[in-house]
């Protein structure tokens, strides 16, 4: 069945791909602003299991056209696992962003939208990214390495998914978003590589508490960001009634709420995927605009 999946993510497009975002050197990507990359998306496809078709986004650096900026590839990947009962579309605004900023994200799809039925769909889509980037024509080829850096990322549940994955595959750094390590997490395997915790102050379906408690089980080098007014659900686009019914109010607006996450987000993936030494010095000392800090 190996043959099988290298031909499915073979198959994949040659052409542009969607822009989501418009290249502008107007932007520096600072202070969790967009980069100057545009953001194009791709959809590929690979088998997980024996034979189940696994979907992925693929966002990526791109010119005004929704071509890969190959002049500056390979980038480093940032795979995503979304939340339960969430699909990944609702967090193409983080991959956008991402995107906009040097980095290729890949974010696959879970069956019936539950990454915890399914959690081996995320390395899947690493590995179906890098096949892709060495195919010769593909719309992502030399988008990435093969054993180019991988920082994994997930929303709630998906942050559970995400600590597994960084733990079973040696990626280089975690990013749990309101969100914690399931019970019985082995995270000694993976003592000294670098972790980052992002909520939401106003969260009622993952609250600070429970958050903080699992941040306190990883080892150092961590750091945990409590966003000052965001909820659960600013971290999705098309929050649903019944999803903000699960979740409390959110007491700033989602633009500066999110803006406040991605500020520490960028710095993080900066740190860790491109070894900026800036980064790494705020990361270990520095201090963040619109969130509390913990390490």
């Amino acid at each position: 069945m190996m043959l099988a999946a290298v031909t499915v993510a073979a198959c994949g497009p040659t052409g542009p791909g969607a822009v989501s975002v418009s290249p502008s050197s107007a932007r520096d990507g600072r202070d969790g602003s967009d980069g100057a990359f545009g953001a194009a998306r791709v959809t590929i496809l690979t088998q997980a299991r024996v034979n189940e078709r696994v979907t992925i986004d693929v966002t990526f650096p791109s010119d005004a056209s929704g071509n890969l900026r190959r002049d500056r590839a390979p980038f480093p990947t940032v795979v995503f696992a979304s939340g339960g009962l969430v699909s990944s579309a609702r967090y193409r605004w983080i991959a956008d962003h991402l995107a906009t900023r040097g980095y290729v994200v890949v974010a696959p799809d879970y069956t019936l939208d539950l990454a915890i039925a399914s959690p081996d769909n995320t390395h899947a889509a690493v590995l179906a990214l890098r096949r892709a980037a060495e195919t010769t024509g593909h719309t992502l080829e030399r988008a990435v390495r093969s054993d180019g850096k991988v920082v994994a990322m997930g929303h709630s549940l998906g942050a559970v998914i995400a600590t597994w994955q960084w733990i079973d595959h040696a990626y280089d750094g975690v990013v749990l978003l309101a969100g914690f390590p399931a019970d019985g997490t082995q995270l000694e395997r993976r003592a000294g590589s670098r972790v980052l915790s992002v909520t939401g102050s106003e969260d009622g379906s993952a609250p600070v508490a429970d958050v903080t408690a699992g941040f306190m089980r990883f080892s150092r080098p961590r750091l945990l960001a409590v966003v000052d007014g965001m909820n659960h659900y600013d971290w999705t686009d098309g929050a649903t009634a019944a999803n903000l019914a699960r979740d409390r109010p959110s007491t700033r607006p989602q633009s500066a709420t999110r803006r406040d996450a991605l500020r520490v987000i960028d710095t993080f993936v900066d740190a860790v995927l491109n070894s900026d030494s800036a980064a790494l010095n705020a990361l270990d000392s520095g201090t963040f605009a619109g969130v509390t800090v913990t390490r």
